[in-house]
């Protein structure tokens, strides 16, 4: 179920998004055009999420070889793919 969000803009801001919907534009209204950015931010946070669980990966992998543990590349390349 849909909920509503009451904003309150500032005049420059208002009309920033009103500049980014309606005729001409890619958005048919200002609440459409809010909706993908809140989409793309959100994309982009589970995208940044992913990043940082591969990072965390290599960097465990590389404190194993630096204790000795050395593995197969293939092992690590599967281990970091599992991170994901």
């Amino acid at each position: 179920m849909a909920k509503s969000l009451n904003l309150s803009l500032t005049n420059e801001l208002r009309d920033f998004i009103d500049s980014k919907s309606g005729d001409g534009t890619d958005y048919s209204t200002p609440t459409e055009y809010v909706r993908n950015l809140i989409r793309a931010e959100k994309k982009a946070e589970i995208s940044r999420s992913g990043q940082l669980g591969y990072q965390v990966g290599l960097l465990r992998r590389a404190e194993e070889m630096l204790e000795g543990n050395y593995v197969a590349h293939e092992d690590v390349r599967k281990n970091i793919l599992n991170d994901l």
